[in-house]
């Protein structure tokens, strides 16, 4: 099994998972019919609300995100929770600190303005390098940060995965420190079906899965996207200029 559609019944989008208390949580956005012509300014999508799925244990007793059953434990936040919220909520994540575990999300205001719902550190992360050590540019559409943001640590080093937009790639990059710089490694997701692909990666049993989306159950429908796992081995990928990640 190459990959896994996690909920078909539904569309979701924008994955944030982690491992709590023996199961798998998962975090995503809720995608929903909005009736608006498709555009540049993604005014067609609209998601209603975010929902809390988990995965426990196979039938052996693993966890494992390729073949646990995959349990929808309902809404955890929705528009109407949200008083200066207008439409649309995305790119979520969770974490826990001190035994509470927080959400954090954006959501258009009354004005159309994308706001952040839970205040977030002053530096989230650093400036974003080449392998020569020069800034990435905001005209380098096949490398830039663009969206999706995702940490996590790995062999003693913090990974940084995201998207770059309009050329849909996802991509990594790699420090020594939480502050950075980080270094691009290079794309670890080509594009996929559909406008957006939003990512994270997480460590399970010992192994690493990417989560994401894409849109092939809607039939191309950028704006209804289905949430994806599939087996990630990160030792070993190169990127485009000969480097291993």
């Amino acid at each position: 099994m190459n990959a896994r559609y996690l909920f078909p019944n539904d569309f979701m989008a924008d994955p944030s998972v982690h491992v709590w208390n023996g199961r798998i949580w998962i975090y995503p956005s809720h995608d929903r019919e909005s009736g608006i012509p498709e555009r540049d300014n993604g005014d067609h999508f609209d998601m209603v609300d975010y929902h809390a799925l988990s995965i426990g244990p196979d039938a052996e007793g693993r966890l494992d995100p390729m073949t646990g059953p995959v349990a929808d434990h309902g809404v955890m936040l929705a528009l109407g929770d949200i008083p200066w919220a207008k439409r649309q909520l995305w790119d979520s994540d969770v974490t826990e600190k001190d035994g509470k575990y927080y959400l954090f999300f954006s959501a258009k205001d009354k004005t159309d303005v994308f706001r952040l719902g839970v205040a977030v550190a002053a530096r989230p992360e650093g400036p974003f390098v080449d392998e020569q050590g020069a800034p990435l540019k905001a005209g380098d559409h096949a490398r830039r940060f663009f969206e999706a943001s995702w940490l996590h640590f790995k062999d003693g080093r913090y990974h940084f995965t995201y998207s770059t937009g309009d050329t849909h790639l996802i991509c990594e990059a790699v420090s020594d420190t939480l502050e950075g710089p980080y270094v691009y490694r290079g794309p670890i997701l080509e594009p996929q079906v559909g406008w957006t692909t939003h990512q994270c990666v997480t460590e399970i049993d010992g192994k690493w899965y990417l989560f994401h989306h894409d849109s092939v159950p809607s039939g191309g429908r950028t704006w209804l996207r289905s949430l994806k796992v599939k087996p990630l081995s990160l030792a070993g990928v190169r990127n485009r200029q000969g480097g291993t990640i």
